[in-house]
C-alpha cells in the first residue's frame, strides 16, 4: 500500500471500530471487506467517499429505521450482497426491522412495519428504479421526515448506490462463509 492508502485504511477501520452493530469490515488477513478495499486504490477520492459516509452516519437527522430501510432497499435493488450482509446485521441486532420485514425488503417488497418504513421504501424504490417520484410519494415521505429528512434520504440513497455499484463492478460479495442473500456468486475480486 502507498502511504496514502495506509492512512485511509487506518481511518476506515477506526471509523467503524466503535460501531458495535457493524458487521465485519476487516477480513482474517487484515484485508478490508466490501467496497472499502477498492476505495484504497484511489486514496484521495476514497477518503472523500468515506467522509460522506461518516457525515451521513453522524450528522443525519433520519430515524434509524428509515436509514436502514433505505440502505437495504438500495442493496436489494442492486443485489449487492456485502451491503445487504452488513446492514441486515445492523437492522436485526438493533431490532429496527423484523425478520419478516427484512425478508420482504430482500425480495423487493414493502415492509409491513411502521408508516415511516413504508414511506421510505416507496420513495427509495422509485428513486432507484427511475430517479424520480410522484407528488403523492414525495408528500408522504416529507410528512414523515420533513424537508431536511427527504434531502438526507436522497443523499443516503446516492451514497449507498455508489457503494453498491463499486461492489458489483469489482465482483465483491459477502465475506467468505456467508451465504449470498440473493443466491448469486460474485464475479470474483478484481
Amino acid at each position: 500500500m502507498t502511504p496514502e492508502a495506509r492512512r485511509l485504511y487506518r481511518s476506515m477501520v477506526a471509523a467503524r471500530t466503535g460501531l458495535s452493530e457493524v458487521a465485519a469490515v476487516v477480513g482474517p488477513a487484515g484485508e478490508l471487506l466490501g467496497p472499502f478495499d477498492a476505495l484504497l486504490r484511489s486514496p484521495a477520492i476514497g477518503d472523500a467517499v468515506q467522509r460522506v459516509g461518516t457525515a451521513l452516519r453522524q450528522e443525519s437527522t433520519l430515524p434509524r429505521e428509515a436509514t436502514e430501510t433505505a440502505i437495504l432497499t438500495v442493496a436489494a435493488h442492486w443485489r449487492a450482497s456485502y451491503e445487504w450482509y452488513a446492514h441486515e446485521a445492523v437492522a436485526a441486532s438493533s431490532g429496527l426491522l423484523s425478520r419478516d420485514d427484512l425478508d420482504r425488503l430482500r425480495r423487493g417488497l414493502p415492509p409491513a412495519g411502521s408508516d415511516t418504513c413504508q414511506a421510505t421504501w416507496r420513495f427509495v424504490s422509485r428513486v432507484v428504479a427511475d430517479g424520480s417520484v410522484d407528488d403523492a410519494t414525495y408528500a408522504r415521505l416529507a410528512a414523515a421526515l420533513g424537508e431536511r429528512g427527504v434531502v438526507e434520504l436522497v443523499l443516503l440513497v446516492g451514497y449507498y448506490s455508489l457503494l453498491a455499484i463499486v461492489l458489483k463492478a469489482f465482483g465483491l460479495g459477502a465475506p467468505a462463509g456467508v451465504e449470498d442473500p440473493f443466491g448469486e456468486q460474485p464475479g470474483g475480486d478484481r
